[in-house]
């Protein structure tokens, strides 16, 4: 059988994302056509809660650069001129863009990829694997396998961003998970954890409730005190994300984390949209947490301004988890 006989490629040009409630079920593709922008900041919660990890969030990251709004696939570049870095960097453009190359270039990439792997640095690692996912491209057995054992050959060098995109990338595409892999970035994550930024944090985390497994309490300890310390860092999806995740893998926050993440969804609901909404109100609703009167109050006005994005289905998921969360809805909502 041929590579493209190999390939699971899908080659539409749609990221339709799929509700919270498939999340559930273990499965979620991510948005990756918004940018997301982080702000450093050295504001810490008090509480008595350990200092140690309270140092910034890391500055923006690769995935947060702009790519092309479109890209040129007529562009006479063959791949087999590209480098490990350059590779890695057409692939996450072309993955930020929404859309997928021909067969025949995507083809070419791929044989590319194949030939630069044993060189990759550890960015070139993760950048490529979440682009992958992004792009809903399935690599044959071959080129699987072997960037599993470069991300294991490297993961001692891996930076919590590519830790997080590693898992991701694991858990979007749904693919047989290397157990030593897993094992080998938590090592790392427990070493890094001090420079995990909130979205590294979302994503490793939802990564491990979507594989259907769990972090070590150490690592859920250390990295839950580098929440508290850089909750004004989270933006409306993170925050969504990181409740639903720990929810989902059965762990019951700590109550300072529980009142800076309702802090921070407070002070940010104006980027909330219905998904997210959906998603905090099952996190306090499957974790058993009482829903505080003004997040409800401030998400109930929310969904409201956002009720034409509403689907049917987030609409009765929003509904029924307030009335589990015994909230009454506010007559303007339930209208």
């Amino acid at each position: 059988m041929n590579r493209l006989g190999r390939c699971l490629i899908c080659l539409t040009s749609s990221r339709q994302e799929l509700s919270p409630w498939h999340r559930v079920w273990g499965y979620r593709t991510k948005s990756s056509s918004t940018p997301r922008l982080h702000v450093e900041s050295n504001t810490t919660k008090p509480g008595g809660l350990p200092t140690f990890c309270s140092l910034p969030s890391t500055a923006k990251r690769k995935w947060d650069i702009a790519a092309p709004r479109r890209m040129n696939i007529s562009i006479p570049i063959s791949p087999d001129a590209f480098n490990a870095a350059q590779i890695s960097h057409v692939m996450r453009d072309w993955a930020k863009t929404g859309e997928n190359p021909s067969p025949e270039y995507l083809l070419a990439l791929l044989a590319r990829v194949e030939a630069l792997v044993d060189s990759f640095e550890p960015n070139n690692v993760s950048t490529v694997m979440r682009a992958f996912a992004m792009m809903k491209i399935k690599p044959d057995a071959s080129l699987e396998n072997k960037l599993t054992r470069r991300a294991l050959a490297v993961v001692g060098s891996f930076e919590p961003d590519e830790l997080s995109d590693v898992m991701w990338a694991l858990a979007s595409s749904r693919a047989k998970s290397s157990d030593a892999l897993i094992s080998s970035i938590h090592g790392r994550a427990l070493a890094t954890a001090h420079r995990f930024d909130s979205l590294s944090i979302a994503d490793l985390f939802w990564a491990y409730a979507t594989m259907g497994k769990r972090p070590s309490d150490k690592l859920v300890t250390i990295l839950s005190i580098r929440i508290v310390s850089i909750a004004p860092d989270f933006e409306p999806e993170s925050t969504a994300d990181l409740l639903w995740a720990l929810a989902k893998m059965g762990v019951k926050p700590h109550p300072h984390l529980v009142r800076a993440m309702t802090d921070q969804a407070i002070a940010t609901a104006e980027g909330f949209k219905p998904r997210h909404i959906a998603d905090l109100f099952w996190a306090f609703s499957k974790a058993g947490l009482p829903a505080p009167p003004k997040l409800v109050a401030v998400m109930s006005d929310r969904a409201v301004a956002k009720s034409h994005e509403f689907e049917p289905r987030h609409v009765s998921m929003f509904m029924w988890t307030l009335a589990k969360l015994r909230v009454r809805a506010p007559p303007h909502l339930a209208s």
